[in-house]
């Protein structure tokens, strides 16, 4: 079915390059040096067919053959070839045609040779024009492709630094469970399967859906939850989701694991306020939690929003903004992205 297109843009071109010349012609009436008027008519058909022809042979065969290998020597002469041979068609189908009485005699080329020549050098010259244009369309086609294979491959490897972060941060909590002997260590364990499940199956698409996508933030922060004490305070709320949307997976869980990592204490009261809100395809994510001193690193604060950054430029080109404060007591992150 792709050729169908092809062939027909074909018979187009060559319809138009060999009629093209007769609409500018005068009548031939007009030219009393011809014995015979349909003789003018005969030659330019016949020099259109032969340029026509140097047009298919120069982009198919010379141009790929020997200037795309840089055998220039080889494609002038090639190119020459091509102008002697038809000057000399002409004369060749005079003497043919003569031989067998055949009373339909061509204009002479070698002649005059000028507007053979001027029409094969036409032809050629828009051959080479047009396939040097498809080979730069192409290499642009491959340029991109390969950056689209770049960018994924670049993506591919964020999001599996995500996971490995991801488990390292839940096994602590759970650890730290144990050893309080919290009787909520058993659910814990059991929320850890079920994140790992989406983590490891679920999200390993380019999108997921958006309803999983909360699904799986909010067990994450139940189960951050658990292990929390009495003075820390957690508040997550989900508005208006629209169902169909999809969202690049894993993309806002650094935010909140650094909510729960940095945000969080055993001795001082805090407090965290994460939010999910859509409107349309429009995704607004907040989040802002109490910041405990001396427990950030100020040289070293995890791969996470480093992470989320990459991935919003390589997934979301000029579709989010992103906005991240940090004063004496809050740190703070606003999100907005068109899905």
């Amino acid at each position: 079915m792709k050729r169908i297109p092809a062939i027909f843009t074909h018979i187009l071109f060559l319809a138009g390059f060999l009629s093209f010349p007769l609409l500018l012609m005068p009548p031939l009436t007009a030219h009393k040096q011809f014995n015979d008027a349909g003789q003018l008519f005969r030659s330019v058909i016949l020099t259109n067919f032969l340029a026509a022809s140097a047009y298919y042979l120069n982009y198919y065969y010379l141009i790929p053959s020997f200037n795309t290998k840089r055998k220039y020597k080889a494609y002038t002469v090639s190119l020459l070839l091509i102008a002697a041979v038809i000057l000399l068609v002409p004369v060749l189908c005079n003497f043919i045609m003569s031989r067998l009485h055949i009373p339909f005699p061509f204009v002479n080329s070698l002649r005059a040779p000028l507007p053979s020549l001027l029409m094969t050098a036409m032809a050629l010259m828009l051959s080479f024009i047009l396939h040097k244009n498809n080979e730069w369309k192409q290499a642009q086609r491959d340029k991109m492709e390969m950056e689209m294979q770049k960018n994924a491959a670049e993506v591919s490897l964020l999001r599996n630094q995500v996971n490995p972060h991801f488990f390292f941060n839940m096994l602590n909590g759970i650890y730290s469970m144990a050893i309080r002997q919290s009787t909520e260590t058993p659910a814990a364990v059991l929320q850890l399967s079920q994140l790992m499940r989406y983590v490891l199956y679920e999200s390993e698409g380019e999108r997921v859906p958006l309803e999983k996508e909360i699904e799986y933030m909010s067990g994450y922060v139940k189960m951050q939850h658990m292990r929390l004490s009495g003075n820390n305070t957690v508040n997550f709320e989900v508005r208006n989701t629209s169902s169909g949307l999809t969202i690049a997976p894993l993309l806002m869980i650094p935010f909140i694991e650094n909510c729960f990592k940095y945000g969080t204490s055993g001795n001082h009261d805090t407090k965290m306020n994460i939010s999910l809100d859509c409107n349309g395809k429009r995704l607004l994510f907040s989040s802002n939690n109490t910041i405990i001193p001396g427990k950030i690193d100020p040289d070293h604060k995890g791969i996470g929003i480093n992470n989320v950054k990459r991935r919003l430029e390589l997934i979301y080109p000029d579709r989010y903004s992103l906005s991240i404060r940090e004063n004496e007591h809050e740190f703070a992150v606003h999100l907005e992205m068109e899905l």
